[in-house]
């Protein structure tokens, strides 16, 4: 009998050790439940990313330029996107000198506002926590950005201007400018 209850002892300590331990591997969410997954399941079924992009790494201000050219003013055929963008007033001469460099959520809200031609708007952002180290040229943009549904900030209410966007945020960025365009085209 009493190795019978030691065996039983045994048994239900190992299943609850068990149960423990598969509770602490899985720390990560389910790749359905983060914010991003049908972002980019989107992006993929319309063909803008491929479905081994890793959502969550940063894009340069190349790649970005090209992207937002093609997938926001459907233009395919351009040799030099980041000339492009300069002689159409998307980025001015000072910006994106480094086209290799991550772009920043900033530079996105900047880049996508001129191309939309975001009318002015007088949205109240001092609830956005990072707002008072925002960068000074940056905040019309970004208020546009915010007012028309295009980008938004974080959970904790900070925008992180001079963060890098990541991939998910950006493909975010186009779909909802893409958004915004076709709700434009039919007032």
């Amino acid at each position: 009998m009493r190795c019978y209850m030691k065996k039983k002892y045994i048994m239900i300590l190992l299943t609850i050790m068990h149960i423990f331990c598969l509770s602490i591997i899985n720390v990560y969410a389910a790749p359905e439940d983060v914010w991003y997954s049908d972002v980019m399941e989107t992006a993929n079924k319309i063909g803008i990313i491929n479905a081994d992009e890793q959502p969550e790494e940063t894009i340069s201000n190349a790649d970005f330029i090209k992207l937002a050219v093609n997938f926001i003013e459907d233009k395919n055929d351009i040799v030099l996107y980041m000339e492009y963008a300069r002689q159409q007033g998307y980025v001015l001469i000072t910006e994106m000198t480094d086209e290799t460099k991550p772009v920043t959520r900033q530079s996105v809200a900047k880049v996508v506002s001129r191309m939309l031609k975001l009318p002015d708007t007088d949205i109240d952002m001092t609830n956005v926590a990072d707002w008072d180290t925002t960068c000074p040229k940056c905040k019309e943009d970004i208020g546009k950005c915010y007012a028309y549904g295009i980008m938004s900030g974080y959970e904790d209410n900070t925008f992180r201007g001079r963060y890098p966007a990541t991939k998910a945020e950006v493909i975010a960025t186009m779909l909802n400018a893409k958004a915004y365009l076709n709700i434009a085209e039919e007032k």
